[in-house]
This record gives structure tokens, sequence and C-alpha cells, in this order.
């Protein structure tokens, strides 16, 4: 966490905001949180993010231009600073779940 909140300590592009240490990932990355692999969740302004998510709407023509750029931008920063980072980001301990 010490390093993460250097790296937050960044500027960041407007509407963007940093996360909490809880990031959920959803059934998507969810599992692998769940198994112990690091997920990151970046809190970009998302309100109309299940408009369309997974509707036959759901295709690229539909998306801002800039809203993506942004996205693209934030996730490509995230991973170049996790990837030159000076620690090692280790899987832990998995949590408890009831399988």
């Amino acid at each position: 966490m010490p390093y993460m909140d250097q790296t937050a300590a960044m500027p960041a592009p407007p509407g963007v905001e940093r996360g909490n240490n809880k990031a959920g990932g959803g059934p998507d990355i969810g599992p692998m949180r769940d198994r112990g692999v690091p997920v990151a969740t970046l809190l970009q302004d998302g309100t109309d993010y299940f408009d369309r998510h997974h509707t036959p709407d759901d295709t690229l023509d539909k998306i801002d231009p800039a809203a993506l750029r942004q996205n693209v931008a934030c996730y490509a920063i995230f991973a170049y600073l996790s990837a030159e980072a000076p620690i090692h980001f280790r899987k832990k301990e998995p949590m408890i779940t009831s399988e």
C-alpha cells in the first residue's frame, strides 16, 4: 500500500479518482481476486456503463471516444507504473470462499 499511496499522489486525468483497496472485479475478475491474485480498480466516471453493457448495443461505435481514450490512458499508465515498480506484486493468501 505505501507504493500505491505514492503512485496515487501523481496527477490524474480529470474525472479519475483514487480507489480504496477494495477492488471487487465483479464476475470477470472476482474469482481471481478470491484466489489471491492482486487486482485494481480505477474509478473513472462509469455512470452510464451499464446503459449498454452486455446488451445488443454494446458495440465500439456507441462508446464516447473521449471516455475510451481516458480509460485506455489510465490503464496503460497503471500497467507501466506497476511493471516498473520497485516492489513485486505477489500473490497473497487466498480469501476463504464457500466453494
